[in-house]
């Protein structure tokens, strides 16, 4: 399950101090947030949820053309009324 190795990346990062412990702390509330709330928040575009993608321990769990084909049809999707 990805949101269960995003845990253990985020405890990595955390454990490494790689990841400042506030966007840690966001990140563990995030992650226990049911997933579609999750989903919701990840995509938003609002400051927060920009900030958080900048940190994400969930961008691990897809290979680069795959978040790329994800970003592409969300951006089509918000410019299409």
């Amino acid at each position: 399950e990805w949101i269960a190795s995003s845990r253990e990346r985020l405890a990595r990062w955390e454990a490494k101090g790689a990841l400042h412990p506030e966007y840690a702390a966001r990140w563990r509330a995030w992650l226990a947030l049911p997933m579609g709330v999750l989903c919701v928040r990840i995509v938003a575009l609002d400051e927060e949820a920009r900030d958080m993608r900048q940190t994400s321990p969930l961008t691990c769990n897809l290979h680069a053309k795959e978040r790329w084909s994800i970003s592409r049809r969300l951006r089509a999707e918000r410019a299409d009324p």
